[in-house]
């Protein structure tokens, strides 16, 4: 079935959906105003009556009567939006000091990055290098509505507009003061939050000026999993898919996956066997005492080292429910008319945000196996370790052991992050007109965005072994440091030797030791300048053909500062460690400083920068004007030509490089008004998405394997020998744009001023989909050696002699494998968007009713050596609604209701199964229904304005989440969210029911 047939057959689908839909929607109390503002996805149309493109327009009250918390969380609710990060979705740092729990919106369930953000029509600058925008950086006590274009927008306004438009409109003439107070808790009396705001507005100079300005105050305690013991009663380890779909292993969800190679307490893993070794296989059970190590089941188990149940180390036990949160947002804005036909205006904000996120102890697995890949190496005459043990290491002529670690972060702390960010905006620029309706705008922007990020708990490599090596100090019979014992004492003053023999073995002062904070900065600049010209230069038989030409320049500049080691690459100096460290050798790279801490302040990199210049046309021409069945035909068309030139480079000793490419993109649109009542509409157009500055340059990093990948180039295929292979990741800057092609098509219905609906169905297919690669993947490798060394794939390992056809051990693997992303995806998706009002009267007062209803039913995700994966339905609901209606029990009290909801999911694709052979149970995941309300009483006969005291109750039947666990899908459709025994849906709640108590004052 082709594209185009496709979409009819999608259409006719959701047709189904509008008996329903026709029923509920409220027409916005604005709506007779916002027709005539300039829509959104356009810069000729300013009625939005006459839009090909499908605009969903809601109001600040509306957003604030459903969820009077953030506008980021309130737009959450919106079908058109799925599984975005932020909000209830706890994140951490990311590479290259990214923050994952900023507010990002997923629109289309494409990724936040295929969207694009306006404030007032100008572009948002990114809060992270990987190119999203932070939305709570906006200012929302004076915004006036929120309009959603979706559909593609790239030949209007540029790069990232392959899903759609969200511009957040201010209120350009509010005039008095408005002010709001609110408290929210949760039912059981957790997760406080608190909100102020306070804002003014007023005329200058008889009129011709405006001035108008906020500040607004958030804060919310956030969440965590050891808050709620009913999370914990669903288990204390992260559920897991187990399984690889064959006969002889089906799919199977579990929560008690575990590493068998390290335990809480400390297994012996080496070295020899059980008849060369007394101690392999014993467990430190209780602090100091060995037991035998007690094994879990492997029925149905592929990955190496995994068990169901027993004693090994359990994955993920302590993360974010919440992030907490606290913003303050100030802005202000003038206006002047310097003439009758000359405006001016300057827009600015400023605001600051700290947030604070934990995360499972990740680091602390990963050191766990760093050595040799087999535990730790310690001495047998290590100072904590008893002497019972000693002498059956003695009696086996062994003198030193291997020990499988890792520490329980529901004793100890695990990894958590603090981030202090801060945005500046400002916007200025000139309005006119002149001649017979021609309008121009030109308009400078600046931003500074400024992130920076404390990682509380960072691992030093080099304490961890120093530490490790504990032996008692001959000349006094303390504990101490081998390290301090010689001349190399320096390097590791105040040495805390650590006991790592028991699961609370290791005493506060030891842990703050090996684990330091380590500090990065990121800060993003944006400069642009921007306008455009419009105006009708001629007409045709049907009416004047208005045009504009506008034009765009910006530059955006990412500097990383960290007080990280450059790269985490170079090997770490072994002086004075006997124990675990491996020195560089012409063969073996060595021990690398994975995990270092630092102070802040040392420079990683030169900065990155993407310099940007773009042209483009639109026109809107009018076809046929007053004709039986074309009341109003017209084309909306648009062109633009994109150059970018973006320098930097992934790594930190490798000289800049500049790269180039451009883009064209084009818009054609058809909107055909056959009366008053029915409106037909369609458009078709090639967008893109370039690869922004962390795609292309995103720092360096070099880990170690948790599991040492399988080199399959050697005959017969083995675990790489080389203990120190490394898993290196960074940007691409060979990378190219993502291409997308859209067509949408659906009509409008409104037989009465009461009631409307609107129905469009979209089709959307992205080539050149920018997929991050692990090379050490066997597809991958399968592909680079039957190629020769030709193949794209060999770029992603480095090899001792070069070539890709020697399959003899001196032809390992002597670096890394790479991790980075290619242009080699392809992503199509489709679905139908029913949007319906209806506003009537019942028992003599007014109720408004409003329906959003998005059906997608598939996602494909396409990309070589793959099979063909659908995420419609498994990590994206195929139907998400949003109901809202607004009720006036009397002249001062209303009542809103909304209420969201969407179909089942699955925790995998069945064709990535052999025969769909799924454990019942395992693959299905329940439908979610939540719904909000809120009771508004206006202060009667408020002498000095309106008073208006709200009480909003957030999830009113205290749902619970269902259980969610997704294969594979990543960071494209959006995770879910670890909580330490619950994964959940990113747009399900997991707070349960919450009250927000507030008033707002208008004088």
């Amino acid at each position: 079935m082709n594209a185009s047939h496709r979409l009819i057959s999608t259409l006719l689908t959701g047709l189904g959906a509008l008996t329903l839909a026709s029923t509920a929607r409220a027409a916005d109390a604005a709506a007779a105003e916002l027709e005539e503002v300039v829509v959104t996805g356009s810069r000729v149309i300013t009625n939005g009556n006459d839009s090909p493109n499908p605009v969903t327009v809601v109001t600040l009250d509306d957003l604030q009567a459903s969820r009077p918390t953030t506008v980021f969380e309130a737009l959450q609710e919106l079908p058109q939006f799925s599984a975005g990060r932020g909000g209830a979705v706890g994140g951490s740092t990311g590479q290259g000091g990214n923050n994952n729990s900023i507010a990002g919106l997923n629109l289309r369930a494409l990724g936040s990055l295929r969207g694009l953000v306006l404030f007032d029509g100008h572009r948002v600058a990114p809060q992270n290098i990987d190119g999203n925008v932070d939305i709570n950086q906006i200012p929302q006590m004076l915004l006036q509505r929120v309009d959603i274009q979706t559909g593609g927008a790239s030949a209007v306004y540029g790069s990232d507009g392959i899903t759609g438009v969200v511009n957040f409109v201010t209120d350009r003439k509010f005039t008095g003061i408005k002010a709001n107070l609110q408290y929210g808790i949760s039912e059981r009396g957790d997760n406080k939050s608190k909100e102020a705001g306070l804002a003014a507005g007023t005329d200058l100079f008889g009129g011709r000026g405006h001035l108008m300005g906020s500040v607004q105050y958030h804060d919310d305690d956030g969440l965590f999993r050891v808050d709620r013991p009913f999370i914990q009663a669903r288990g204390t380890s992260f559920w897991s898919m187990q399984g690889n779909g064959t006969a002889a292993a089906p799919y199977f969800l579990t929560q008690n996956a575990r590493t068998s190679s390290i335990s809480t307490g400390g297994k012996i893993v080496g070295p020899g066997t059980a008849a060369t070794n007394p101690l392999l296989n014993q467990n430190f059970t209780a602090n100091g005492l060995l037991s035998s190590f007690q094994n879990g089941s492997t029925v149905g188990v592929t990955a190496n080292n995994t068990q169901i149940n027993g004693q090994g180390g359990l994955v993920f036990q302590n993360t974010t429910l919440k992030t907490p949160v606290e913003f303050v947002q100030i802005y202000g804005r003038f206006d002047f008319d310097v003439t009758d036909n000359l405006h001016y205006y300057a827009t600015a904000y400023y605001n600051t945000e700290d947030q604070f996120s934990t995360l499972a102890n990740v680091r602390s697995q990963a050191a766990a196996t760093s050595a040799l890949n087999n535990g730790f190496v310690m001495s047998r005459d290590n100072a904590f370790l008893a002497p019972q043990y000693v002498t059956q290491l003695q009696n086996a002529g062994l003198t030193t052991f291997n020990v499988g670690k890792v520490w329980d972060t529901d004793f100890y702390q695990g990894q958590s992050f603090d981030f202090d960010i801060s945005n500046l905006y400002i916007n200025t620029g000139l309005e006119g007109s002149f001649g017979d309706g021609w309008r121009w705008e030109a308009s400078v922007t600046r931003a500074e965005n400024e992130q920076a990020n404390r990682a509380n708990q960072s691992w030093s490599t080099g304490r961890l072994f120093a530490a490790l090596d504990a032996v008692v100090n001959p000349a006094n019979g303390q504990t101490v440091c081998q390290v301090s014992l010689t001349a190399f004492a320096n390097l590791y003053p105040g040495c805390v030797p650590i006991n790592i023999f028991g699961p609370t073995a290791t005493t506060q002062a030891q842990w703050d030791y090996v684990r330091n904070p380590t500090y990065f900065k990121g800060t993003t600049d944006l400069t642009s300048a921007d306008g455009f010209i419009s105006g009708a230069p001629f007409s045709t038989w049907a009416g004047p053909v208005n045009m504009a030409l506008s034009g765009e320049w910006r530059k955006l500049e990412y500097l990383f500062i960290s007080g990280a080691e450059p790269q985490n690459v170079d090997p770490l100096n072994c002086a004075g460690l006997r124990l675990n460290c491996i020195s560089p050798t012409a063969a073996n790279p060595g021990t690398s400083q994975t995990f270092t801490q630092g102070q802040a302040g040392t420079a990683m990199r030169k900065p990155v920068m993407q310099d940007v210049k773009e042209i483009a046309l639109e026109a809107d021409v009018p076809v046929l004007v007053d004709q039986p069945f074309a009341q109003d035909v017209g084309l909306n068309l648009a062109f633009r030509h994109a150059d970018y030139e973006s320098t930097g480079t992934p790594v930190a000793q490798v000289p800049t490089t500049t790269v180039n490419f451009q883009a064209n993109t084009w818009k054609a649109g058809l909107n055909w008004q056959f009366n008053d009542a029915v409106t037909l509409r369609a458009t078709r157009s090639r967008d893109f998405r370039a690869p922004n500055l962390g795609d292309l340059f995103l720092p360096g990093r070099v880990q170690g394997f948790l599991n040492p990948p399988v080199d399959r180039l050697l005959t017969p295929p083995i675990n790489n020998p080389n203990p120190s292979v490394l898993d290196q990741l960074g940007g691409n800057p060979n990378l190219k744009p993502e291409v997308a092609h859209t067509t949408t098509v659906g009509f409008v219905f409104k037989p009465t001023a009461n009631f409307s609906l609107a129905v469009d169905a979209y089709d959307i297919t992205i080539t050149n989909a920018i997929t991050g690669i692990d090379g050490s993947a066997a597809q991958y490798q399968d592909a680079c050696y039957a190629s020769g060394g030709t193949s794209l794939f060999c770029s992603l390992q480095v090899r001792a002699l070069g070539n890709y056809t020697d399959r003899s051990a001196a032809n390992v693997v002597t670096r890394w494998f790479t991790s980075q992303p290619l242009n080699i995806g392809q992503i199509k998706t489709q679905g139908v968007d029913v949007e319906s009002n209806l506003t009537l009267d019942v028992m003599s007062r007014p109720l408004r009713l409003r329906a959003l209803v998005t059906y997608q039913p598939h996602i494909w995700t396409q990309q070589p050596l793959n099979p063909t994966l659908d995420a419609g339905s498994i990590s994206s609901p195929r139907v998400r609604t949003t109901f809202s209606a607004r009720y006036g029990l009397t002249d001062n009290l209303t009542v809103d209701w909304s209420t969201r909801w969407r179909s089942s999911l699955k925790n995998l694709d069945p064709r990535s199964s052999v025969n769909n052979n799924i454990l019942p149970g395992s693959q299905n995941v329940s439908t979610m229904t939540l719904s909000n309300m809120t009771l508004n009483y206006t202060v009667p006969q408020f002498e000095r304005g309106k008073m208006d005291v709200y009480l909003n109750v957030l999830n009113v039947f205290d749902k619970q989440p269902p259980t969610y666990v997704p294969l594979g899908g990543g960071a494209l459709f959006g995770q879910a969210a670890g909580t330490g025994g619950v994964s959940f849906y990113p747009g399900d709640d997991a707070i349960g029911r919450y009250f927000n108590l507030g008033v707002r004052l208008r004088m």
